[in-house]
């Protein structure tokens, strides 16, 4: 098993690089990306409370479908809380 993690600080320039990793959140965050032999996890920690909500379509927004891009592509995800914080996970198949 193979896991890659980085660290990103809570500066907005660093939202570009997250993405570039592979997702984004509104505080620091500690991405991880665990590779097994039929599928790889994904795992995104921050320091936001609630949890993550899909939000209705609208053809002419330019944000708001990241969780339903994971709904659709996702063989499952989740979140679990932290006590400070939570993790929203998602798994592919490989």
């Amino acid at each position: 098993m193979n896991v890659v993690t980085t660290s990103l600080g809570a500066e907005a320039r660093n939202v570009r690089e997250a993405r570039r990793f592979v997702l984004h959140a509104h505080s620091a965050v500690e991405l991880s990306l665990t590779l097994d032999a039929d599928r790889v996890r994904v795992e995104v920690r921050d320091d936001g409370d609630g949890e993550p909500a899909r939000r209705e379509l609208v053809v002419e927004a330019t944000s708001g479908r990241g969780l339903a891009l994971v709904d659709m592509l996702a063989t499952d995800w989740g979140v679990v809380g932290h006590g400070l914080g939570k993790s929203v996970w998602f798994e592919l198949l490989r």
